[in-house]
């Protein structure tokens, strides 16, 4: 297609963008929808992510930004434009046009609120990847990379040869989520730039979601708080996202440094002051005691911070001392102490909270339990907080007590059997499967426990319901 080329600056059109005569064969249809005008049987000169040149042979002119319909067979793109001017000339007369896409205003009145969201960063190793069919171009597919991810919209980069992305159009894409799976994506391209990415130019275009991502709520959430930027799940869950395993994301050790204590000791103040349970008059060395020195200390960090702890301390004979017997006093009729660990000083960061983070503490504090030879595991909880751990397999006993250095509130004592609460005696199917299960793999591997065949048996039909128990959301607010 020969064309006269007018002295237009071309970078006023399409950015700085090489383009050939792209021969779309479809003709294409231009409808102001201000005021319904609409240019029939127009031909595609040249068509970039920033604008478009149109071959016709009817005069085009307006002056301001206005909302229009390009459609180009069967495609139909919703976008504002301005016009820049004539550009070519054909033998026969027709004209070719310049439009420029305005990315001012979003073109979706309801997306300029939504693009004040918080934008979730995604490192570099772990960037969603997606393609979809270019409508333009048969059998050819776009394969581009998710950088960013809000709410109702995302922002993703493909290679520059990818010219025929334009702001309006919809695209029906498959996106996968690294070590989560796919996901069925609708996006409608909002607007686009071209941005330098290591020692290359690429594309890079922001897009509103236009359905719920298919199967949103079961992984985005867990993908972010594992592979984004975001500080909490309290973050995500203000910006729209679920938390549903946050245990995907964490690595539970053992306090084994100085610096690692710490950190626990300021942990504990943290916490501790956040639920008004330090005294103006009480010292903050409190914190720690002589029980810190013979115990383990279970904990976990994310992203360099400690978010949740707790304090196992293991028999040292029969006469042993626990931290609860400064509170209260035992019942006469208790286990052997030689046979007992108590589980004390469970913290968890509060914006971390309601999630899986306390079952999966308790969980790895089970794991130390279980490859000892102590048979009772017992502790103390606000009265709110029982509930809680009857479902996890303790047994709440009748003595309580105030706890007056913690905030002077009623706390009652918890027993429980470590073979009951493991080979799910004491608890419910659900909670076995979602708390206990791998626990007693690997208990069963280590020929670390004795298990009756009785016991064998309610395992195993504990282990059928697994499908129904995937159901249940294992979250606490503590």
């Amino acid at each position: 297609m020969r064309v006269l080329n007018l002295p237009i600056n071309k970078s006023s059109i399409h950015a700085d963008l090489e383009l050939k005569d792209q021969r779309l064969d479809d003709f294409a249809r231009l409808t102001f929808q201000n005021t319904n005008l609409s240019f029939h049987n127009l031909k595609i000169y040249r068509l970039s992510p920033f604008g478009v040149e149109i071959i016709t042979s009817e005069l085009i002119n307006f002056s301001s930004v206005e909302p229009i319909i390009l459609s180009i067979g069967s495609e139909e793109i919703e976008s504002s434009a301005y016009f820049v001017g004539q550009t070519g000339t054909l033998p026969d007369g027709r004209f070719v046009f310049g439009l420029r896409f305005d990315f001012t205003k979003p073109r979706d009145s309801n997306f300029e609120e939504e693009r004040t969201e918080k934008r979730f960063k995604v490192g570099n190793l772990q960037n969603p990847n997606g393609y979809f069919k270019n409508p333009f171009k048969i059998n050819e597919l776009v394969v581009f990379n998710i950088e960013e991810i809000s709410k109702n919209g995302v922002y993703f980069t493909t290679s520059l040869r990818n010219k025929l992305i334009v702001p309006g159009m919809r695209i029906d894409s498959t996106v996968n989520f690294p070590t989560y799976g796919d996901l069925n994506c609708k996006f409608q391209i909002q607007n686009s730039r071209i941005i330098k990415k290591g020692n290359e130019k690429v594309l890079g275009f922001g897009a509103k979601v236009l359905d719920n991502y298919d199967k949103k709520e079961d992984i985005l959430g867990d993908f972010l708080f594992q592979f984004s930027d975001c500080k909490s799940i309290k973050e995500l869950k203000e910006s729209g996202f679920n938390v549903k395993k946050a245990s995907s994301a964490l690595e539970f050790q053992n306090v084994k440094s100085e610096t690692d204590y710490k950190d626990i000791k300021l942990f504990r103040e943290f916490c501790y002051g956040r639920a008004g349970k330090i005294r103006k008059e009480q010292d903050k060395e409190e914190l720690s005691d002589s029980y810190d020195t013979h115990s383990r200390i279970v904990f976990c960090r994310y992203k360099n911070e400690v978010i949740c702890s707790a304090r196992l301390t293991f028999p040292e004979g029969k006469s042993q001392k626990f931290e609860l017997d400064d509170q209260v006093e035992i019942p006469k009729n208790f286990p052997n102490r030689n046979e007992i660990v108590e589980l004390s000083r469970i913290c968890t960061h509060p914006d971390f909270r309601a999630s899986d983070l306390l079952f999966h503490l308790i969980k790895h504090c089970m794991l130390q339990v279980a490859c000892s030879d102590v048979k009772w595991i017992f502790g103390a909880a606000e009265e709110r907080l029982v509930p809680a751990y009857e479902k996890m397999g303790w047994r709440r006993l009748d003595t309580h007590f105030i706890n007056h250095d913690m905030g002077s509130k009623k706390h009652y004592l918890l027993l429980g059997n470590k073979f009951d609460m493991i080979t799910g005696r004491s608890t419910s199917p659900k909670i076995w499967n979602l708390l206990y299960s791998d626990l007693i793999n690997f208990i069963s591997s280590k020929n670390l426990l004795d298990i009756d065949p009785s016991s064998n048996l309610r395992m195993n039909m504990y282990r059928a319901m697994k499908p129904f128990a995937g159901k249940l959301k294992l979250r606490s607010k503590l």
